[in-house]
């Protein structure tokens, strides 16, 4: 088999140029298919439903309460996740390599906004004020919101190593919190550390330092879950 793609270099972030070609029984792989594929949209529209409904939830008590902001600032980081999730498996099945990228790079611009959002919530809970190194990084990340969603193959490192670091930067502030016992810490750092080491596993997964363990992907809305208990816990 022969195969020439010009345009592939510009195309190719996380799997080899190519393509894959699976030999196996035609009968047993055509029975293997439907179940697979209810399973996959099971968990997509689960984890999008549930993000979604906490994303409500605190948002209306956002409303009826203004002064606690961290209700505004988790229903934002919970509403982005609930839309990566979704737009995440729904890009794995695209028909099109265009529609494939551009949902590819929207995954890349709800990533940042998310790992900001994300930040906002654990200043407004463990800390007085923000930070300015924040602000830092809130300014790097919206300048690379456009070269994210044009170019995510381009920018695909730039972008993981600022997701990794607004990880690292999270985790500092969850555990400093735990160290110093205040209220109710370790309840939402269980959680949200969770979800860093979900999150912190598939980008250095995506950036190929290891491989799955047990054929595990994709692991990040099972630590959005834990998020979400341990928040409204």
């Amino acid at each position: 088999v022969r195969y020439s793609n010009h345009t592939a270099a510009r195309r190719r972030h996380l799997q080899p140029i190519g393509f894959w070609l699976h030999i196996g029984d035609l009968a047993t792989m055509a029975a293997d298919a439907p179940p697979r594929a209810r399973l996959m949209s099971a968990a997509q529209v689960g984890f999008t439903v549930l993000g979604l409904a906490f994303a409500t939830l605190h948002l209306a008590l956002f409303l009826f309460y203004p002064r606690i902001r961290q209700n505004l600032y988790f229903a934002t980081v919970t509403g982005f996740g609930a839309a990566m999730t979704f737009v995440d498996y729904q890009h794995d099945h695209a028909p099109e390599i265009d529609v494939h990228m551009a949902l590819f790079g929207a995954i890349r611009v709800l990533g940042l906004l998310m790992s900001c959002s994300g930040l906002l919530f654990i200043y407004s809970v463990f800390q007085q004020r923000f930070p300015r190194r924040f602000v830092w990084y809130a300014a790097v990340c919206g300048v690379s919101v456009i070269p994210a969603f044009v170019a995510p193959g381009t920018t695909f490192s730039w972008v993981n190593a600022l997701l990794l670091l607004g990880l690292v930067e999270s985790v500092r502030v969850v555990v400093l919190a735990v160290a110093r016992r205040q209220p109710g810490a370790w309840i939402v750092g269980v959680g949200y550390i969770t979800l860093a080491g979900t999150a912190a596993y598939d980008v250095l997964l995506d950036v190929g330092l290891f491989s799955e363990i047990g054929g595990f992907s994709n692991a990040y809305p099972y630590g959005g879950v834990a998020l979400l208990l341990s928040r409204s816990g």
